[in-house]
């Protein structure tokens, strides 16, 4: 009865055990692993977060990676099973949304294991295996399953490793304990946009395993005081053509004691040298602007108006609301649907029109085009956006119709192709045949003149006997004739 008791109580221990080394993951986070904080510009924010240790084993001088964004007091030693909680202060002024690990050290004698670990490598997957942790002296064993040739180039000193040709497989030996980072390209393009990171453990002394950190997603939303922006422009009434566009400046200065974050312009028809910037506290900053309505009136209506735009200066102040005035002088904008879409043609269409304007194929002199060719001489007219984008739509029409064409050629002619090669087939076939029907016919022709030349002979041997026997009757007719 003891017996089975202490066994009993083994099989409990040993059952124990296995349930904690099964579930154990290193450090793990009680309050989860996402920390969100609303904080204020230049004012630092202090959370709590209770770490708890889930191994058999101690954990030593846990803190965060470096960065600019979180600290903890480093906390010295973690003994299995303890729970702790601490004061986290956040010191970004930022927005941020970053991942950040909480990392722990232990001690361990694990020995060389000598493993391979094996990766396979696809143009549609990219690498079977990424991120992952090995002992030192382990290796890496590449292998390309595909038809493409990929290339390992390491991510921290930018070597070529290896160019893995279809159906290679290349192995690496990593003899020191670190950081390995790769990643695969293929035709000089990153696969996946992925860096691999590979933690090389030393197989003795104290270790930090990156499966065993916490690895936290930080969320920072920072508000900032309100300041007092002024703006000063030149002037708010411009005139431009419907193809032109017109430049100036405006001066933006931070009139308060706060700074300016990110300060953000917009505006119709606008665009802007510089934006999304900030201000400190009485710094001014001039800012050119591009007023250009090419592109946005498309018709004869459009012109011999006065269009009113707005004007936005956003940031933490008011909103800053510039009201402007353009006006369109009247002008044709003519029709491009008869200008031909032939990329290298439209050059003598111009050249044409611009010596012939009368011609009922070309545009009225008040129409304006702009033409820049592909060869990049020097080469301008202009052209209305509706023409250019009917002309590029004809193109793309025309292309998508040839396209078209070309495809219905090829299975056309592979369909050709096809049938020529089963009449090549047939008429071998056929041949085969016809040879085979003039071998029969020599047989059928030998046996037909053999029963022919029998006949012949019986027909010439039953006629000469008839003959003889026809003799021969009438002499001996003549014969009793004679007698009587």
């Amino acid at each position: 009865m003891k017996k089975i008791g202490h066994k009993l109580l083994i099989g409990l221990f040993l059952f124990a055990f296995t349930l904690i080394s099964v579930s154990a993951n290193g450090l793990i986070s009680d309050g989860g692993e996402t920390i969100t904080v609303n904080k204020t510009y230049s004012y630092d924010k202090y959370v709590n977060i209770t770490i708890k240790n889930s191994e058999l084993f101690d954990f030593f001088n846990i803190s965060f990676e470096d960065n600019p964004y979180i600290q903890i007091i480093e906390i010295p030693k973690l003994i299995p099973g303890q729970n702790i909680t601490v004061e986290a202060k956040v010191v970004t002024d930022e927005d941020i949304n970053v991942n950040l690990r909480l990392k722990g050290f232990y001690e361990t004698q694990i020995g060389a294991s000598n493993e391979v670990h094996y990766i396979d490598v696809t143009y549609d997957s990219g690498v079977s295996r990424c991120d992952f942790t090995v002992i030192k002296g382990d290796k890496i064993s590449w292998e390309n399953k595909d038809s493409y040739d990929f290339l390992i180039r390491n991510a921290q000193t930018f070597d070529d490793i290896k160019l893995l040709k279809s159906n290679d497989i290349y192995e690496l030996i990593l003899n020191e304990p670190g950081i390995f980072n790769y990643y695969m390209l293929r035709d000089g393009f990153i696969m996946s946009n992925t860096v691999c990171e590979v933690t090389i453990l030393d197989d003795s002394g104290v270790v930090n395993n990156p499966e065993y950190d916490i690895e936290y997603n930080l969320i920072v939303d920072v508000q900032y005081p309100e300041t007092t922006i002024l703006n000063n422009m030149i002037t708010r009434d411009y005139e431009i053509s419907f193809v032109g566009s017109t430049d100036d400046l405006m001066s933006i200065r931070n009139a308060g004691n706060i700074i300016a974050k990110d300060i953000q312009l917009s505006g119709e028809w606008m665009s802007f040298s510089i934006n999304n910037f900030d201000l400190e506290p009485g710094q001014s900053k001039n800012v050119g602007y591009t007023i250009s309505p090419s592109g946005y009136i498309i018709t004869t209506e459009g012109t011999n108006k006065t269009y009113y735009l707005n004007m936005s200066i956003k940031g933490n102040f008011q909103e800053i609301i510039e009201n402007i005035s353009v006006f369109i002088p009247f002008s044709d904008i003519g029709d491009s649907s008869s200008m031909p879409f032939d990329y290298e043609d439209i050059k003598k269409y111009i050249e044409y029109c611009t010596e012939n304007p009368d011609d009922v194929l070309c545009p009225t002199k008040e129409t304006v085009y702009v033409f820049t060719n592909k060869s990049g001489d020097d080469f301008n007219y202009t052209m209305s956006q509706e023409q250019l984008t009917n002309w590029i739509k004809s193109w793309f029409e025309f292309q998508g119709t040839y396209d078209d064409y070309t495809k219905y050629q090829k299975e056309a002619l592979d369909s050709f192709n096809g049938s020529l090669t089963t009449m090549q087939d047939n008429q071998q076939l056929m041949t085969d045949d016809i040879d085979n029907v003039k071998d029969e016919t020599i047989r059928s022709n030998d046996v037909i003149g053999f029963f022919g030349m029998v006949i012949g002979t019986v027909i010439l041997l039953g006629g000469g006997g008839w003959f003889v026997y026809k003799e021969r009757s009438k002499r001996q007719n003549k014969k009793w004739s004679e007698y009587k």
